[in-house]
């Protein structure tokens, strides 16, 4: 097997993962376990994100050279284009309808958060160099975290109104500048948070570390499982002093999803190896891998455009559910199936680019 396959088919999962959960056409209906958590806990939809950034650590352990002016070009550009991702729905409504241009612009989002956690994390890779080093930093950074946000408010250390997240982002942008959600101004993505995020991707840095390992030949499932349930364990018992927060992307929160993502692999590398046919039967997923970032982007730009755009008076995105399979056994069953067809809509392009080896560097 191919080791860079386990990272395209995990590379895939994320991104498909993260397509679904952002493509309900009716958010009010949809099944529990793929909505994210409100502020505390974790579902399949609190895995998406994680995912992406594990995957990317993983990508990083496969660097051949470090240049320093590519990354940084690199991480302006996805910050560049989150920002631009914030403002489009904007702009959209000022063409379409003659709307006047927001100008309280959200500053950051998810790919904002992706490009800070990049660059911290790849120098952080490259520096380190052993797995001892990296594996040591990224509990350092959960570590620190920690126990800033316990020192910066010790009673209600994680409410939802006064935690550090928050505070440090209203500080440094301003309310006018973050998400703002049923008048609760809070930025999911916040300055704060990305610190354990960098943990995330030291942990998939580790990952495939392990994978292209030597050493990793007859042992590869269980010497993953192994460390997944050891993430697993400490995550837990972190969970008596922090919550699991994907909002505040808290440090059981990083342990839990980094220790299922190494389960993850451990079962598709087990899979492949043991059955001849699996490699088939992924291989949908690594096409979606090889241009991650690719599709995670088109994929809401369109989105944007689909919901902005009105036939009947109705977004086109949602009059297109409504008129298609909205009654087919039941409105969340019809919700959750029309988001996963929405993703397989864009398997054919995956696949061509997947098949002429095309990689769009985002």
């Amino acid at each position: 097997m191919s080791r860079l396959l386990l990272l395209d088919i995990f590379r895939g999962l994320a991104v498909v993962l993260m397509v679904i959960v952002d493509a309900p056409p009716d958010f009010n209906v949809i099944y529990p376990i793929l909505k994210h958590a409100e502020w505390a806990g974790i579902t399949i939809a609190d895995l998406a994100f994680p995912f992406f950034v594990f995957a990317m650590g993983m990508s990083t352990a496969l660097l051949k050279s470090f240049n320093l002016r590519k990354i940084i070009i690199r991480v302006i550009l996805l910050f560049a284009l989150g920002v631009i991702f914030n403002i489009f729905p904007s702009l959209l409504n000022h063409f379409m309808f003659e709307a006047e241009i927001a100008d309280n612009i959200r500053v950051l989002g998810v790919l904002q958060r992706l490009a800070l956690t990049y660059f911290f994390g790849v120098i952080s890779c490259h520096m380190l160099k052993s797995n001892k080093n990296i594996t040591a930093a990224a509990f350092i950074l959960l570590l620190l975290s920690s126990l800033n946000a316990h020192i910066y408010l010790p009673t209600g250390t994680f409410d939802m109104n006064e935690n550090i997240n928050r505070a440090l982002d209203m500080a440094i942008l301003g309310s006018a500048h973050m998400y703002q959600h049923h008048d609760f101004i809070f930025d999911p993505e916040n300055l704060y948070g990305t610190i354990n995020s960098i943990s995330s991707m030291l942990f998939g840095c580790i990952a495939c570390r392990l994978i292209t390992s030597s050493d990793f030949s007859n042992d590869e499932s269980r010497a993953l499982s192994l460390f997944g349930i050891v993430l697993l364990i400490v995550g837990g018992l972190w969970s008596y002093f922090d919550i699991i927060s994907k909002p505040l992307w808290t440090a059981p929160y990083v342990l839990i999803t980094s220790g299922i993502a190494y389960l993850v692999l451990a079962i598709f590398n087990w899979l492949i190896n043991k059955f001849h046919t699996a490699e088939r039967i992924f291989q949908p997923l690594a096409a979606f891998g090889l241009n991650p970032l690719f599709f995670y982007i088109v994929t809401n730009f369109t989105l944007m455009f689909l919901w902005t755009y009105k036939f009947e008076d109705v977004p086109l995105y949602l009059w297109t559910w409504q008129n298609t399979i909205q009654g087919f056994i039941n409105p969340t069953f019809s919700a959750a199936l029309f988001s996963v067809l929405w993703c397989l809509l864009w398997l054919p392009l995956a696949e061509i680019l997947y098949k002429r080896k095309i990689i769009i560097k985002v």
